[in-house]
Order: C-alpha cells, then sequence, then structure tokens
C-alpha cells in the first residue's frame, strides 16, 4: 500500500467523539444531505471479535469514497476483496485510536492523538501501488480528496458544539433517546459520561 495525501488538522473536541463519528449513521441526514448521505445503507451489526479492536461492515450505493455527484469517477474494486467488502466499507477500530475503514477502491487510514488538549487528527489516502499508477489517476484521486474535505468540513463542527453540550451540567448520563442501537466505537470499559470526559476533552 502506498500513501498518496496526508492532512494534519485540530479539531476542538474529545477524541472519542471524532472517532465515533465515522461509524455513527444517525447524523448522515442531517449533517452530510446532498454530499454524502444517500451514498450509504443501513450497516450491519458489530461483529464479535477478540481483542482490542472492533468492526462491521455496511454497503454502500457505489463508493462511500466519493461524493453522490462524482460516483461515476470511482476507481476500480481492489481485487482482494470479498463480496461484502467489495459492495461497501469495512469499518474497524484498532484501539486506542486508528481507524482504516478500506471502501471498495480505497482506504482512508484516521490516526486520532487523545492525549492532546487540542486534538491532531491526521488522515491520510492509503492505494494499492497498482492502482495509484494508473493512468489518470491524478485527476480521480482529486475527487476522492475533495470528498473528504467536504465531509470533514460538515463534520467539524456539529463535533465541536457536540462537545460543548456534553460538557455542559446539564446532560444526564445514559445512551441517547434518539438510537436504540449499540456502536463498537468505545470499548468496554472507557470513560463515555460526560463528567469523566472533561478530563481528556478540550476547554469549550
Amino acid at each position: 500500500m502506498v500513501t498518496t495525501r496526508r492532512r494534519e488538522f485540530t479539531v476542538a473536541c474529545n477524541w472519542k467523539a471524532f472517532a465515533e463519528v465515522f461509524n455513527e449513521y444517525y447524523h448522515l441526514p442531517y449533517v452530510h444531505p446532498g454530499s454524502i448521505d444517500d451514498t450509504y445503507d443501513d450497516p450491519d451489526d458489530p461483529e464479535v471479535v477478540v481483542g482490542a479492536w472492533a468492526t462491521h461492515a455496511g454497503t454502500t450505493q457505489g463508493t462511500g469514497g466519493l461524493l453522490e455527484a462524482d460516483q461515476k469517477k470511482a476507481l476500480p474494486v481492489i481485487g482482494t476483496l470479498n463480496e461484502r467488502e467489495a459492495h461497501g466499507v469495512r469499518y474497524s477500530w484498532l484501539y486506542p485510536t486508528l481507524v482504516p475503514p478500506p471502501g471498495r477502491g480505497d482506504v482512508d487510514v484516521r490516526g486520532i492523538s487523545r492525549w492532546a488538549r487540542s486534538m491532531p487528527v491526521r488522515p491520510g489516502g492509503v492505494l494499492s501501488p497498482e492502482t495509484a499508477a494508473l493512468e489518470g489517476f491524478a485527476e480521480v484521486a482529486e475527487a476522492y480528496y475533495e470528498r473528504f474535505d467536504v465531509a470533514i468540513a460538515e463534520d467539524i463542527p456539529m463535533l465541536e458544539r457536540e462537545h460543548r453540550g456534553m460538557r455542559s451540567p446539564l446532560p444526564a448520563r445514559g445512551g441517547s433517546p434518539i438510537s436504540n442501537r449499540t456502536w463498537p466505537a468505545l470499548p468496554v470499559g472507557m470513560p463515555t459520561d460526560c463528567s469523566q470526559w472533561d478530563d481528556v476533552g478540550v476547554d469549550p
């Protein structure tokens, strides 16, 4: 695999919230209408695994690596993917802070620093050498980079507002009343209630 792009930026939110946003589908119609909302089908349930990681797959309409308007620019499907992954994306978490979600034609690796007071995020595009050597790759790659840039620009303001809300003394502990689904992004035993987030988050 080869790295074709690397960015680094800082988000004023808790690192766990940033990691979680890549696996919670219910924000898509509200945060990403018209950009990536209609790309993702309902996800599979999380798979049972052993060790410090979690994973699940979900199908997509086209590829999750492109905006809805750019689906015709999709890279070839990675030949070693099984049938399920060839028609969607596999989200995996290598705890504590590495999220490599391989899609049908690309892998977008996200490394998240969990100890900084302001959270640096280091996403990078990773592809097979054969894909990176394709004729016209540079032009096609720009469409993939644009998709990431558009979606992350939509996510960051929401994440920062969410973090300010989590630091508020008003919310009660417990799960979300709007979701009946359990997401695997946070391993059992990690603090997730707002009072414990104060110590590892950033100031509002």
